[in-house]
């Protein structure tokens, strides 16, 4: 987005003179477009300190900047430059920015979390089970409970992403079908407009329209839960307000620049990861050197409290199934509490197993 707006973003740096300044409902509105959408003033970004301007009043005093480029956060990287220079105009400068595409890796499959709306499919419900009583066949010789139930996790997991592939893989190639068809009914609806032999033409089409938009809709919330909207409200946030703060969010936790140590900015993503692991390396690695002896000095006036045999017995006894339901309920929805990516509502779901 780029033009002429007639406000200033920034009070102190881009305004001297003037009227004094106030707040008004379309640089707000400008301010709600840049935090919805994830956009930045590259100028400002590039130049935080610099004052430049853009419009220039002789007879009101004024110098302000009110000519900018806003671009999604995520491609201030590949701005080259970003500059302010005269132009022809009387009283406006230029502004000019110009980008280099690289070529952008693939994204990788990120972090695995359960899709609670799985739940309300009978189908996956019943793979599940099946799954479940193959596992317990195929793993019954495992002896160890905890080593058998990450096994069990393991199977279930790999139908649930299987499923959840063809399933989508069916959406859309369905999708598709009802578009094609929905354009081809469009056509003749057009052509035989004041026509009565066109029969259920109109009916099929509206019937198909509403899947179609029954099939929008679905995706919307898988947005919704992607992008981890804490609230929805109806009628004031779209669905492409999901699909951005999904995609927001993703934009947030890459890195892409890195402050080197001389001061110098890279892009390189392979120098990126190699800069990181090398600082995480060196945050966890300790200059102490362990030795036993030490240890028992530390902790040679240390008193451990003990527990009494009766409550070593409460602790150490076999999980009930009342203790696991009535632990699962104090956990906040849509949360994941391991490391497996399975919900709270996944296990209370098939919890009876």
């Amino acid at each position: 987005m780029s033009g002429e707006t007639g406000i200033v973003l920034y009070q102190k740096k881009d305004k001297i003179g003037g009227a004094p300044w106030k707040p008004s409902s379309y640089r707000n509105l400008i301010l709600t477009t840049m935090e919805v959408f994830d956009l930045v003033d590259i100028q400002r970004v590039r130049h935080p300190k610099l004052h430049k301007f853009t419009y220039k009043s002789k007879s009101l005093k004024l110098k302000s900047r009110i000519d900018f480029f806003l671009i999604a956060k995520n491609l201030s990287g590949d701005v080259k430059n970003s500059e302010i220079y005269r132009a022809i105009a009387p009283d406006h400068n230029a502004i000019y920015i110009s980008l280099s595409w690289p070529n952008k890796p693939p994204r990788g499959p990120g972090l695995w979390k359960f899709n609670n709306t799985l739940l309300n499919d009978m189908q996956y419900v019943s793979k599940v089970r099946d799954t479940y009583a193959h596992a317990c066949s195929y793993y019954s010789h495992v002896t160890d409970k905890s080593f058998f139930w990450e096994l069990m996790k393991t199977e279930i997991r790999s139908a649930t992403i299987s499923f959840s592939k063809s399933k989508a893989k069916g959406i859309s190639n369905r999708e598709q079908e009802l578009r094609c068809r929905i354009d081809q009914l469009d056509v003749i609806i057009c052509d035989n407009f004041s026509s009565s032999y066109i029969g259920g033409v109109p009916r099929e089409y509206d019937g198909l329209k509403t899947e179609l938009k029954s099939i929008y809709e679905e995706k919307g919330k898988q947005a919704m839960f992607r992008a981890k909207c804490r609230w929805i409200e109806n009628g004031q946030r779209p669905k492409k307000y999901a699909f951005n703060l999904e995609k927001s969010n993703y934009n947030k936790k890459t890195i892409s620049e890195f402050r080197l140590q001389d001061d110098s900015i890279t892009r390189n993503e392979t120098l990126i990861l190699e800069q990181t692991e090398d600082y995480y390396r060196n945050l966890y690695t300790s200059d102490l050197t362990f030795s036993g002896t030490a240890y028992d000095t530390f902790t040679e006036n240390v008193e451990s409290p003990k527990l009494s045999e009766d409550v070593q017995g409460t602790l150490e006894g076999p999980l009930t199934y009342e203790e696991s339901k009535k632990i699962l309920e104090t956990f906040q929805n849509d949360k994941a509490p391991g490391e497996d990516g399975f919900t709270v509502e996944f296990y209370t779901y098939f919890l009876i197993f």
